[in-house]
Order: structure tokens, then C-alpha cells, then sequence
């Protein structure tokens, strides 16, 4: 009776262990138990698992803050990106650039277009200045930038030095003597380059469409900034 008693017994503990072994295969097949026995047997496995997510979280929020100011930096106008080398004029520029949406719609008034007026010539002078944009440069500057030799000496009344311009400035005046050409009768006596001599004027027109042609050309290489 003792030997059947022992048999029976080593077959109810078999088979206690064959369901245990079964039960345990089938819990580390899910996720859950898998979570869940490994921060049984890790005491800080839940802090672990909770910094995990933070950390993962405020990564993505970083993230997605720094591709957003990234599109906004490369949409703005950076000006030291444009700015030459060197200049007397860099001084007055911090960075002072910003975008600006012109409307070149074809029939659309402006300020700047139209029949020559008072208004008209006005809005001109705004923009290009009484001096056309004329600054003085001293010796020293001039041999910095490299100027060439022959340059044009101002008076010590005119604030001495040599004579440059804010190129900006001097298109601006270009354009406006081209768009003055196109209504010669109006101001063909007005004072100012108009009352040189025909050939004079002549002349002094050719040279601005000569001085734009490889300013614009140059202007419009540089296509790797445009939106695609």
C-alpha cells in the first residue's frame, strides 16, 4: 500500500509539474507576462519602463520643435547669406532683412508706375534719395576694398574722401532714368541728366542698360534658394 501511495504521489507531482511547465510556456508567449515577470524580477522595472517613456517623449517634442524652427529659419531672409565681402556700407545692416511679397500683376497701379506726375517722381525719390545713393570713402577704406586708383575725389565741402554708392541705390536710380526715357517729351526739360546733349544722353542710357544686363544675369544664377 506504501509503494502505491508513493507512485501515486510521484504521478500527481508529474503531472502538477507538466501543467505548470505547459501554463509557463503559454504566459512567456505574451507580451504582457513578459512585461510583467520582467518588472516582477526588476523592483524598478515600472520607474525604469516610466522614464523610458518620458525620455522617448520629450525626444519627439524636441524633435518636431526643431524641424519647425529649422523651416522657419530657412523661409526668413538671412542677409549675411547675401552680403559681400566687405563694405563701408555693412555697418548699417544687423541682419535688418525680411521677406517681402511684391504684386508685379501686369495692369496693376502702383506708386511707381503710370503717366509721369509729381506723385509719380515723388515715390521715385523716396526710394533712390537726392543723392542716388552716393556715400564718401576714405583712403583707408578704399585701399581695403580694394577700390581702383582712379576714383572720382569729393571736395572738402562735399566731406572729403572718394565718392562711392550703395549699388542697391545706384540701380534703383538706373531704372528710374530708364523709365523716364519712355516719357522723353515729359521730361526732356527737366534739370538733371536730361539737359546733357543728345549724344551725351545717349551715352549715359547705354551704360545703364550695360550696367544691369550682368547684375541681373548674376542675380539670377543663384537658383538653389528658390522653393521647389
Amino acid at each position: 500500500m506504501a509503494g502505491a501511495r508513493l507512485d501515486d504521489r510521484q504521478s500527481e507531482e508529474r503531472l502538477i509539474s507538466s501543467f505548470d511547465e505547459e501554463n509557463f510556456l503559454k504566459d512567456s508567449r505574451s507580451p504582457g507576462a513578459r512585461r510583467s515577470r520582467w518588472c516582477r524580477y526588476h523592483p524598478n522595472g515600472t520607474l525604469i519602463l516610466s522614464l523610458w517613456t518620458l525620455f522617448l517623449f520629450i525626444a519627439s517634442i524636441y524633435l518636431w520643435s526643431t524641424i519647425a524652427r529649422h523651416r522657419k529659419t530657412a523661409a526668413a531672409c538671412q542677409c549675411d547669406d547675401y552680403l559681400p565681402i566687405d563694405s563701408p556700407a555693412l555697418e548699417a545692416l544687423e541682419n535688418t532683412g525680411h521677406i517681402e511679397r511684391f504684386d508685379g500683376s501686369f495692369a496693376k497701379p502702383n506708386a511707381f508706375k503710370g503717366p509721369p506726375s509729381p506723385a509719380i517722381d515723388a515715390a521715385w525719390d523716396d526710394i533712390t534719395y537726392a543723392s542716388g545713393g552716393v556715400i564718401n570713402v576714405d583712403e583707408q577704406t578704399l585701399q581695403h576694398i580694394n577700390a581702383s586708383e582712379y576714383s572720382v575725389g569729393l571736395a572738402d565741402e562735399l566731406g572729403g574722401g572718394y565718392m562711392g554708392s550703395v549699388e542697391v541705390l545706384h540701380q534703383l536710380h538706373c531704372l528710374n532714368m530708364l523709365r523716364q526715357a519712355s516719357y522723353e517729351d515729359y521730361y526732356r526739360d527737366k534739370p538733371g541728366p536730361w539737359e546733357d546733349s543728345p549724344q551725351i544722353l545717349r551715352h549715359h542710357l547705354g551704360k545703364l542698360c550695360l550696367g544691369r544686363r550682368p547684375n541681373k544675369m548674376n542675380d539670377s544664377t543663384n537658383v538653389d534658394k528658390h522653393p521647389k
